[in-house]
């Protein structure tokens, strides 16, 4: 048994909410943050 299953109700829901990763640009996250919710991030050394 697969704890984690994509399953089409999921993918329905996502689109219904207007989600979407773009996995080719993973760095284009803090482009719709403010300065302070960036500072939140956690940091990798």
């Amino acid at each position: 048994m697969s704890i984690c299953q994509s399953t089409t109700v999921d993918a329905d829901a996502e689109e219904e909410v207007g989600l979407e990763i773009d996995l080719d640009e993973p760095y284009n996250i803090s482009d719709n943050l403010s300065s302070t919710q960036v500072e939140e991030l956690p940091r990798r050394y």
